[in-house]
């Protein structure tokens, strides 16, 4: 395999959990059957820490962010499970038990927990000014007072580096390129100053250029806040330059999890090591990049095998088509799901 870039080394002290996923499962009804997009899937966060998870599209990635604010589109819903939220008061609320439509999870939503969604676009609306889409939220969490909103909403705009920010509150969001319009969804994030910031793929249709400006505006809010981070990508490079940890998705499950320089220096998985196989380098020629044969099958009436089996060539013959393996810690807080490394089993429920 290719050398592995130069990963984050930012060795932070172990901190407190701000959300533990136990076992989560999230399944959408469907005629054929149920669809599990997310099987199981267990790990926690930290304070201060920025947290990876990756995977092709179609592996769950995205339903598993929802899910910790309950906003899993119907009729997806949650089959088993917890998700335990250490609250900033100092309480623990399993979040997988509340009312999606409850009040107590909309004083969470946005204020304690926030997201940037992939597609600023889509999230903003295209009849409301930039400063009352805002406003709202701050209203709604922080004060009552709208002079006092107007001026953290400003003050927001310009701490993510939008120009007269005072006179951009006025305009709408077609009034704003690409990066602008994802450079107010964080600030919309961060009014509120969340514990836990969900970054859903925020660079996605970004130049380079302008992904790398919102990536350092998201290290640098983290650092000012102490957020927690979640941060969701298909790009490893990402990944290896802000994150602490990182979780490997595949067909609704964790393949593999450990620090971000276990995942890079020692992969494990037959899928992750074939992940960072695929990622050209600088500096490195290569005649062709490596591919992964096949597509994420659709997680509908599949037998309790290894998802991964039908596109690995390492797949050993009536084992991992005939079970699933189980999530093994190998090595300290390196974990992998594979037959190659340990023969337990997962049982079938």
């Amino acid at each position: 395999m290719q050398d592995a870039p130069q990963v984050n080394q930012r060795g932070l002290s172990p901190a407190e959990p701000v959300i533990e996923i136990e076992d989560l499962s999230v399944h959408f009804a469907l005629d054929e059957g149920a669809l599990k997009a997310v099987d199981g899937v267990s790990f926690a966060i930290e304070e201060r820490q920025m947290f990876g998870l990756i995977g092709e599209s179609g592996c769950g990635k995205t339903v598993t962010a929802q899910s910790l604010m309950r906003l899993a589109p119907k009729p997806g819903r949650i089959v088993q499970g917890q998700i335990n939220y250490h609250t900033e008061k100092g309480g623990l609320i399993d979040l997988a038990s509340v009312d999606p439509a409850g009040a107590e999870i909309r004083d969470i939503r946005g204020n304690e927990i926030a997201m940037i969604f992939q597609e600023p676009m889509s999230s903003l609306s295209p009849i409301h000014s930039i400063g009352n889409q805002l406003m709202e939220a701050v209203l709604l969490h922080v004060t009552n007072s709208k002079r006092e909103a107007y001026k953290i909403a400003v003050e927001m705009l310009d701490l993510v580096g939008i120009p007269n920010p005072a006179q951009r509150m006025e305009e709408y969001p077609h009034h704003f390129s690409g990066g602008m319009r994802q450079r107010v969804m964080i600030a919309m994030a961060l009014s509120c100053r969340p514990r836990l910031l969900i970054a859903d793929e925020p660079t996605t249709a970004l130049d380079v250029t302008v992904q790398a400006q919102i990536l350092d505006l998201i290290a640098q809010a983290q650092a000012q806040f102490h957020m927690a981070v979640l941060y969701i990508t298909h790009d490893l490079g990402i990944i290896a330059e802000i994150c602490d940890e990182v979780a490997v998705m595949y067909l609704g499950r964790i393949v593999e999890r450990g620090s971000v320089h276990d995942i890079f220096h020692n992969p494990l998985h037959p899928y992750t090591r074939r992940l960072l196989a695929a990622t050209p380098r600088i500096g490195q020629h290569a005649e062709r990049l490596q591919v992964i044969d096949g597509t994420v099958p659709i997680p509908v009436g599949l037998p309790h095998a290894c998802g991964f089996c039908s596109r690995c060539p390492e797949m050993i013959a009536g084992t991992c088509d005939t079970a699933l393996p189980a999530l093994v810690e190998l090595e300290e807080n390196h974990f992998v799901r594979c037959f190659l490394h340990d023969d337990r089993k997962e049982l079938a429920i």
